[in-house]
């Protein structure tokens, strides 16, 4: 309960539009009812297993998750379980971080290790200190889920394997060589926490390749239109 409540607290002060809003929350008995803003679209998890997504919205979706990272890093809020599941996408396609069950208002250094297995950072496996670069790691392996429409890396392994091939052998997932987030996926999960960038300058790089890639495809479409 005391969770639930410290999740209630959290949300109902941020204000962002790309991180969920507590409108109110409810007690019935043991259970707590929390209210928000209505995302018609659902996790973007079952929106990429479901929608066929242009790439121009894909990349403007990212850029949403990347903004309301840099909000919450901010105010020196370490999420800690970012992933697609925790991704709400609303009838307008904006993406909203939400499910701050596991977040913590940074003061210095944190060491407890939280989150989903998948999602977390190598230096939280070795239970060593680590800072808000751990939700930079997290969002490259949602960059990855964002491009590969949906799937999840590395699901024929157990916990304990998945541990052993990220922490001790370094491995991460195949990028795609046409993926347009390669370059930020990979510098996102490095080993070295002061190797990845941070939300600012990742949602600047989102804005720039957002910017890039309308132009060219109008530019196509008018080659075209020449062309008959």
């Amino acid at each position: 309960e005391n969770g639930v409540m410290s999740e209630v607290a959290m949300m109902s002060v941020l204000d962002h539009p790309n991180v969920v809003k507590c409108l109110g929350a409810s007690f019935e008995g043991d259970n707590i009812l929390l209210m928000t803003t209505l995302y018609e679209r659902n996790s973007l998890l079952l929106v990429l297993e479901n929608e066929k997504i242009p790439l121009s919205r894909l990349v403007s979706m990212a850029e949403d998750v990347a903004k309301g990272m840099e909000y919450l890093h901010s105010l020196n809020i370490i999420h800690r379980d970012l992933k697609p599941d925790n991704l709400l996408v609303g009838k307008d396609w904006k993406v909203v971080v939400t499910d701050f069950g596991v977040s913590k208002v940074l003061s210095g250094v944190m060491t407890m290790a939280v989150g989903s297995s998948l999602y977390i950072a190598p230096e939280v496996f070795e239970s060593s200190e680590y800072t808000t670069k751990v939700d930079v790691y997290g969002f490259a392996y949602v960059l990855w889920s964002m491009w590969e429409g949906g799937k999840i890396p590395f699901q024929e392994y157990s916990t304990f394997q998945l541990i052993g091939k990220v922490v001790e052998d370094g491995v991460r997932p195949d990028v795609d060589p046409e993926c347009v987030f390669g370059d930020v996926m990979v510098r996102s999960w490095s080993k070295d926490p002061n190797s990845r960038p941070s939300f600012s300058e990742i949602a600047q790089e989102l804005k720039k390749l957002k910017s890039e890639i309308t132009p060219r495809r109008g530019k196509k479409k008018k080659e075209k239109k020449q062309e008959k």
